[in-house]
C-alpha cells in the first residue's frame, strides 16, 4: 500500500512542479524528446516511471531529485 501511495505522490508532485513552472504537458514532453501522451500517461497513473526517467524529468523541471526523494520517504503508511 505504501508503494502505491508513494507512486501517487510522485506523479502528483511532478505534475504540480510542471504547472508551477507554467509548462504544458507538450512543453515538458518536447524537452524530454517524448510525445505529449508520455507525460499524460504518467501524470494520470497509467504509466509508472523508472528511476532514470524521474531524474530526467527533474532535470528538465529544475527540481532537486533529492528533495523529491525526501518528500517521498516522509510518506507515512495509511492505517486501516
Amino acid at each position: 500500500m505504501l508503494t502505491t501511495q508513494r507512486k501517487d505522490l510522485l506523479r502528483l508532485r511532478l505534475r504540480q512542479v510542471r504547472l508551477d513552472m507554467g509548462l504544458r504537458q507538450s512543453d515538458l514532453a518536447s524537452a524530454l524528446c517524448k510525445q505529449q501522451s508520455y507525460v499524460a500517461k504518467y501524470e494520470s497513473g497509467e504509466k509508472s516511471l523508472g528511476f532514470i526517467e524521474v531524474l530526467d524529468i527533474c532535470q528538465v523541471l529544475k527540481y532537486n531529485p533529492q528533495a523529491l526523494v525526501r518528500e517521498l520517504m516522509r510518506q507515512e503508511p495509511t492505517r486501516r
